[in-house]
């Protein structure tokens, strides 16, 4: 049980057993859905605690941190896992008997990190985002950028190094008149949203060859952060709306078509 002062909402027995049930058990219902859900969203907080924590990284390091962190979501010892279901005894292996061959099972490495991303998806449709945060933070995952005195650390600055060391009010006065020389203000009637930091809406449209900009950083850690986000909310989207006639792989190609979508909007 996590501890958790929002809400006392856990994940019912059956949403449990079914994160832990493989395809491979021939059952009515299988964990691949939840897994792939739960999947896009630790990669969302491993790219998140990665943006916080390593503001001077490119994102091709944070990339290769990222792709790192996933493969090491979960270490065990050995080749394989032995894997006990609760109110099972071990016993030796030696003496087992035709009858006794379902008293235990050996599962691969893998099957335990599926198991993890499914149950990180059970508790997203169960509770919400903080309690699933609290509960991979609970399994040792490392998504929580907490600072020496268990703060969450604050964002990093969007700002160019060079130009973080002078006072706010340069900064601000630059930043406005940059923003009113590019008629930013015309994207925030678009998009039908005032940024209260200027910068962040800059550096969205800052290419790393523009050289215009000496305010903000480009937009490349932005895209970093971005991608797992909408990786995310599309999967969401899928799981939500169509969990029960959309396979993982449709789910995987549907991801790639929108985020093909984005690129083509960009491109236009």
């Amino acid at each position: 049980t996590i501890n958790n002062d929002l809400t006392n909402e856990q994940p019912s027995p059956d949403i449990l057993f079914q994160a832990i049930t493989r395809r491979s058990c021939s059952e009515q219902m299988d964990n691949e859905n939840f897994e792939v859900l739960g999947d896009s969203f630790l990669k969302l907080m491993v790219s998140m605690a990665l943006y916080y924590r390593y503001p001077s990284a490119s994102p091709a390091v944070q990339k290769q941190l990222k792709n790192y962190l996933n493969v090491k979501k979960i270490v065990f010892r050995g080749n394989d896992a032995n894997w006990l279901p609760p109110g099972y005894n071990k016993i030796n292996e030696t003496e087992l008997t035709t009858g006794q061959q379902y008293s235990h099972q050996n599962a691969k490495r893998k099957a335990f990190s599926d198991m993890i991303e499914a149950f990180i998806g059970a508790f997203l449709i169960s509770t919400n985002y903080i309690t699933t945060i609290k509960f991979m933070d609970w399994l040792g995952l490392d998504v929580m950028p907490n600072n020496t005195q268990d703060h969450v650390v604050e964002p990093p600055s969007i700002l160019r190094s060079n130009i973080a060391t002078n006072n706010n009010i340069q900064i601000n006065e630059i930043m406005k008149n940059f923003f009113a020389d590019r008629v930013f203000a015309e994207i925030e009637t678009k998009i039908q949203y005032v940024f209260k930091n200027k910068a962040y809406l800059i550096a969205a449209f800052t290419h790393p060859s523009n050289y215009a900009n000496r305010i903000t950083d480009c937009y490349e850690r932005l895209e970093f952060l971005g991608d797992a986000l909408v990786d995310f909310l599309v999967t969401r989207h899928v799981f939500v709306n169509y969990n029960q006639n959309v396979t993982p792989g449709q789910q995987y190609f549907s991801t790639h078509d929108n985020e093909k979508r984005v690129f083509a909007i960009q491109v236009k």
